[in-house]
């Protein structure tokens, strides 16, 4: 009875520690996962987001929506600070139908706290697991294309150049604040690289102060 006891405490224990790792395992990809529905990106009054963390959000506002702290890549693991910048997030992915990507933040300057949101996906992709991630970005790109126009309408902006060779796709809209300066709020999708030879496909969220020169009057007379 005693060796039948010990062997079910030994079970119970090995199958708490694998529920454990599970969890956290969950939990880490839990609010970088976006699912597949474009309105995921979308707050209250059709501003464009990333959900629970609001533009202006200091380091310890989006530490507290992930549930733990975040470090940044290349830094020896220090810390996400509130300091203007662009920080690379280390052991985070972004998830789009399963679909992994790295995650950039930026911390401005002149508007205080975070206001754009990048996620990268590249031709390849080593995960946490081992395995390599291998993606077409050609047909990532005119799926993501397709859905967000589904969800979004038709696009405000598109463009190409050639060298280096770039397309974008965004919804963009501008919000007047009290000084008359305008905030661009908009989500962009961007393709670098050919068709023959995609780089890397972007997700970029952002909401940014614009330069007191510029208007969205004066945008489209240089369109």
């Amino acid at each position: 009875m005693k060796k039948l006891s010990k062997l079910h405490l030994i079970a119970l224990a090995a199958s708490l520690v694998m529920l454990s790792g599970c969890q956290s395992v969950l939990g880490a990809e839990y609010i970088w996962d976006a699912g597949t529905d474009p309105s995921y990106f979308q707050a209250e009054g059709g501003i464009f987001q990333y959900p629970d963390i609001p533009w202006g959000s200091s380091a310890a506002d989006i530490e507290k929506a992930a549930g733990r702290p975040l470090n940044i890549g290349g830094r020896n693991r220090d810390a996400l600070p509130d300091e203007p910048g662009l920080y690379a997030l280390r052991d985070e992915l972004f998830v789009w139908d399963k679909k992994y990507a790295s995650i950039v933040l930026t911390m401005g300057e002149e508007s205080k706290g975070i206001n754009e949101v990048t996620f990268t996906f590249t031709p390849e992709m080593k995960l946490p697991s081992g395995k390599t991630q291998k993606l077409d970005l050609n047909e990532l790109y005119r799926e993501l294309e397709n859905s967000f126009t589904e969800a979004y309408g038709e696009p405000t902006d598109k463009a190409s150049i050639e060298k280096p060779p770039f397309h974008v796709t965004a919804w963009r809209t501008f919000l007047t604040q009290e000084n008359s300066r305008y905030l661009s709020n908009s989500i962009a999708l961007r393709f670098f690289g050919t068709e023959e030879n995609p780089s890397k496909v972007s997700i970029e969220i952002s909401n940014t102060l614009m330069a007191p020169e510029f208007s969205p009057e004066q945008l489209k007379k240089t369109d």
